[in-house]
């Protein structure tokens, strides 16, 4: 975990004799008021400004040589760019100098040194929208050597709130206020939230901007400097949940330390260490006679590289169908293919380092998922994050081999730990045909040609299958035509894990493969069963799975992340953005319910077939034969490439004729990512509407939609709005008559 150098601040904690001014003014374009005569005036060139806050301390003490030491924190407007560059220009009496050299050691070794770096002019260089520039007022020079007053510049952009004054008057700040633009204090923000401030990470090495509280992204730092600057003798308590608070003198000895501090809560500085571990919050309380002030803080979360490319691992592949036998398009293993009805495997020994097909690259000729539930699922050793930035959103990339006429639609499932798994919630999934948590299970019958040809009559229910081994409630799909996956050996089960050659066909939550009971011939009767699954109508109308599918978009020449837009139509020709696979929003996570679940990253991505002719009948599952079953195929997968415009804006969204924060039962739950519950709206029928964005969806299908509310239930609606490169805004309603 990257931490910060909080000891780097010790030998700055002198006495401090007079705070002269402090002020938070908005000002015109680029001028800044210098603190005295000694300098005549000073501006920004290159670079307007917001406001500042000009801070001045003077110092004693007899080996102090300041006269002053002069703060400004600038606030440049949002939408500066991160790696903005512009100067700090000075005019001044001619018998003062303005250097990057402070007056130290012996005059005639630092003299000549000042005078070489000496200038009315100073370049300033935004790294990840911070930055500082110290310089160095010599007064009267070279005669008064030791008088000299100290200008420090802090610039960051408007989204940064760091200080902030709080309510009960306490000024609050993360780092040094003479050099408070060190990691990680310098990415630190205080975003107020419902009475309180969120203390959010907006660095270089993750960011949670706009994630919901006690969420956090890539990275969160565990120990940082915190200063309480103005007001620091009022305060009357100051204590910490789940976090300890340290408190030094000038010498880096401990005065005082623990999760509340009993004498030392006006000493100014402190160095807050954040408690690792799940638990809930994060709290710090400082009090005095005016109020409390409270920071709320996120979980500690060590650096990580992201992933990139392909995944590292298939940990579990298991169709039934066609390709279920463990060769061509069944095989997970490029090396595997028929010969005179023989499995080769060219891989003469498969171990954990061995290839497959999609963690080896794009593979034209893929893997097939089998009848609706068949999956497969692959792992990334470093998390694929859920970031704004990407081109639309997208985080991830399948490729299937689909043509225009002929979709397979698959749905996608992620998980963190590989054990919690999230629905990622396409354009179909809210609608009412959908049958969204249910259990699909396929059941072999031996034939008397089975131990030849590797071919059964094969059932399957929809639901709670029946028990035992016979065939009543069953339907019996396509029969004596499909192979079933019964030996490892075949090669669908042998797939690459982290440390050992795991069984796909039993290794993954909610599903099963289990041994029923034997014949009397002597062959036994087997049964899979997915659970949890969600089940569409198969169409042939491509644009009927407009997102949120695998093996819907057409390949093309793009293997390798670059996302389309998935929100804009399909064209019938399967040119222009029909090119460049299924791109994927982790954003789309929801819970069995439906509901919005924020993932700041993933780690595991679970494909498999979830079209269907009826998903609501399960007689109705026996599928056209034109080309075999309907039966989703992944030739790839990526991370997402490249940088969109970055998050959404938020659109206008109407229930009948009034807009969304008339009704809503809490304006503040409208935010992007979330759910919002709308009650007693008193009638049987209303409509959802959303405009201001290029594409808007109700429920996936338009920009608006009748819901209907006579059963009194509570109806799930989701919007999506989305323009341009940038990533979407997305809320679910959850609407009550």
């Amino acid at each position: 975990m990257k931490r910060n150098q909080s000891r780097r601040l010790f030998s700055l904690l002198l006495a401090i004799a007079m705070v002269l001014s402090l002020n938070a003014t908005a000002f015109a374009l680029n001028s800044l008021p210098p603190q005295d005569a000694n300098v005549t005036s000073i501006t920004l060139t290159g670079i307007d400004a917001n406001s500042y806050t000009k801070t001045v301390t003077t110092f004693g003490g007899p080996q102090s040589n300041l006269n002053s030491r002069v703060v400004y924190d600038v606030v440049l407007p949002a939408g500066t760019a991160s790696d903005a560059a512009f100067s700090i220009d000075f005019t001044k009496p001619s018998d003062n100098v303005i250097s990057s050299v402070p007056p130290a050691g012996l005059p005639h070794h630092y003299i000549p040194m000042i005078w070489a770096h000496a200038s009315d002019t100073y370049n300033v260089v935004l790294n990840d929208g911070v930055a500082t520039q110290t310089v160095y007022v010599h007064k009267n020079f070279p005669t008064s050597y030791q008088f000299c007053d100290v200008y420090i510049f802090n610039f960051s952009i408007d989204e940064r709130n760091n200080p902030v004054t709080a309510a009960n008057g306490l000024k609050l700040r993360f780092g040094d206020p003479a050099y408070p633009n060190t990691e990680p204090e310098c990415y630190l923000s205080m975003d107020s939230d419902s009475g309180s401030y969120r203390v959010n990470y907006n660095g270089p090495y993750g960011n949670t901007t706009g994630v919901p509280l006690g969420q956090s992204l890539t990275y969160y730092p565990d120990t940082f400097a915190f200063y309480v600057t103005e007001g620091a003798g009022t305060i009357t308590a100051m204590s910490g949940t789940n976090m300890t608070l340290t408190v030094y003198d000038t010498a880096g000895n401990i005065l005082e330390s623990g999760s509340s501090l009993n004498t030392q809560y006006g000493a100014g500085f402190y160095v807050i260490t954040l408690a690792e571990g799940d638990v809930s919050s994060r709290t710090l309380t400082i009090t005095n006679s005016s109020g409390s002030a409270i920071l709320n803080f996120l979980k500690p979360t060590p650096y990580v590289t992201p992933a990139t490319g392909s995944p590292d691992f298939m940990n579990g592949y298991l169709p039934v169908g066609q390709f279920a036998a463990g060769v061509l398009w069944g095989s997970a293993y490029p090396g595997l293919s028929n010969v005179n009805g023989n499995a080769i495997n060219i891989y003469p020994s498969i171990t954990t380092d061995s290839p497959t097909k999609i963690t080896d690259g794009y593979a034209s000729g893929g893997i097939s998922l089998g009848a609706p539930g068949g999956y497969a699922q692959f792992e990334f050793s470093n998390p694929v994050l859920n970031r704004a930035e990407n081109p639309y959103g997208i985080d991830f990339v399948v490729y299937g081999n689909p043509f225009v006429g002929n979709p397979e639609a698959a749905a996608v499932k992620v998980s963190t730990d590989g054990s919690i798994w999230y629905e990622l919630a396409g354009s179909r999934y809210y609608n009412e045909e959908t049958k969204r948590n249910t259990t699909i299970s396929y059941k072999m019958m031996p034939t008397s040609t089975y131990a030849s040809n590797k071919k059964a009559d094969i059932y399957r229910a929809v639901g709670t299958p029946p028990s035992g081994t016979g065939t009543d409630g069953w339907t019996l799909f396509k029969p004596g035509v499909l192979w079933w996956p019964e030996s490892l050996t075949e090669g669908y089960g042998k797939v690459s894990g982290t440390s050992s050659l795991l069984d796909g066909t039993v290794t993954c939550s909610g599903i099963t493969y289990q041994q029923l009971d034997e014949k009397s011939n002597g062959e036994y009767c087997w049964q899979i069963t997915y659970s949890d699954v969600t089940l569409v109508t198969d169409s042939d109308t491509t644009d009927d799975y407009l997102f949120g599918y695998a093996d819907i978009r057409a390949v093309g020449n793009n293997t390798e992340g670059a996302a389309c837009n998935p929100y804009a139509s399909l064209p019938s020709s399967g040119t222009g953005n029909m090119n460049g696979g299924d791109g994927f929003d982790i954003s789309w996570a929801v819970d069995s319910n439906g509901e919005p679940v924020f993932l700041s990253s993933i780690n595991f991505v679970r494909i498999y077939t979830a079209a269907a002719l009826d998903p609501t009948s399960p007689s109705a599952l026996t599928l056209p034969e034109i080309f075999g079953e309907t039966s989703a195929e992944v030739c790839g997968v990526s991370v997402a490439t490249g940088t969109g415009s970055g998050a959404a804006t938020e659109p206008t969204i109407m229930l009948g004729n009034s807009s969304l924060e008339a009704k809503a039962d809490d304006v503040s739950q409208i935010e992007n990512m979330g759910t919002v519950d709308v009650t007693g709206l008193g009638v049987d029928n209303i409509t959802v509407s959303v405009t201001g964005a290029t594409y808007s969806f109700v429920n996936g299908v338009s920009n608006s939609q009748t819901i209907s509310l006579t059963d009194n239930a509570v109806h799930y609606v989701q919007i999506i709005a989305q323009s341009g490169t940038s990533s979407p805004y997305i809320i679910v309603l959850k609407l009550q008559k």
